[in-house]
């Protein structure tokens, strides 16, 4: 089962959105997978998925990773159009 039908089960379950979140955390998802799930089964748009996702205590080891290296890419995205 993926991750979009897991989540959909939890739902349709009655189980809260941070209840279905940790699911797939304890069911080794990746988050990209999670926040795909997350579209698609809460039609929502990817960048509400991606703040549902962010701000889940399940998944916040993982958000903060996720933040760091985004920042690191922008950063050297920066760094490298000043040098140019």
């Amino acid at each position: 089962m993926g991750a979009e039908e897991v989540l959909k089960s939890e739902i349709l379950a009655g189980q809260s959105d941070e209840q279905a979140l940790k699911k797939l955390r304890d069911l080794g998802f990746k988050p990209v997978d999670v926040v795909k799930a997350i579209v698609k089964v809460k039609c929502v748009s990817l960048s509400c998925a991606n703040s549902l996702f962010r701000n889940s205590p399940a998944w916040a080891d993982e958000a903060e990773v996720s933040r760091r290296l985004s920042n690191q890419f922008f950063d050297l995205l920066e760094n490298t159009q000043d040098h140019t």
